[in-house]
């Protein structure tokens, strides 16, 4: 809850004002145990946690059983948002693979995407999966189309052909992607180094 309200008081360009909109509900808690109890239906669930280590406070949040317990909770068209880890040559596969996969065999549509975060001086991967038949990117015009339809001019950091290039993994991570067979599960936790 600190480290929120020290975004909010020293971050005012990252946030933009977010935390004052009305439609936010910042909570602050265990996840899975706030989805257990609540019997609300949600758009859209968005996961950005620490990555899954051993005793830590968000290996469980990465497990099968969560993103079934996601899936009761999002509406007939919901999306949810997993960060998956790093997508580097040599980290690929310890965390973003397996979290991509166990999101596959959960949801009816699914999609990766990375971006660079300067932050982390990589390469970070983030899975998106849906309850619904769902393309996640229709291309660079229609977002394009999509945005100016919407007012949408004042972004930095993205437009059409910026997610043109989240989208377009590279041939090693596309691979490993495909050969990735693990799902992480409460039994059969993922734990990173």
């Amino acid at each position: 809850e600190q480290v929120v309200k020290a975004c909010q008081k020293f971050l005012p360009l990252h946030h933009k004002g977010s935390f004052e909109d009305p439609r936010m509900n910042l909570i602050f808690g265990d996840a899975a145990e706030y989805l257990e109890q609540s019997v609300e239906s949600f758009d859209v669930i968005i996961i950005d946690v620490p990555d899954p280590i051993e005793n830590g406070p968000a290996h469980k949040i990465f497990t099968r059983e969560f993103y079934q317990l996601a899936k009761k909770r999002l509406g007939h068209r919901g999306i949810i948002v997993v960060q998956s880890g790093p997508t580097a040559p040599s980290f690929a596969n310890d965390c973003f693979t397996v979290v991509a996969n166990t999101i596959k065999n959960e949801f009816i549509s699914t999609a990766s995407y990375h971006v660079f975060v300067p932050a982390f001086g990589s390469t970070w991967g983030f899975t998106i999966g849906s309850t619904s038949e769902n393309k996640f990117h229709r291309g660079s015009e229609e977002l394009d189309k999509i945005l100016t339809k919407r007012d949408v001019h004042d972004l930095l950091m993205f437009d059409g052909k910026s997610c043109d290039g989240l989208f377009g993994l590279p041939v090693y991570l596309r691979k490993e992607l495909h050969k990735e067979t693990r799902i992480i599960t409460e039994h059969d936790p993922l734990y990173v180094v």
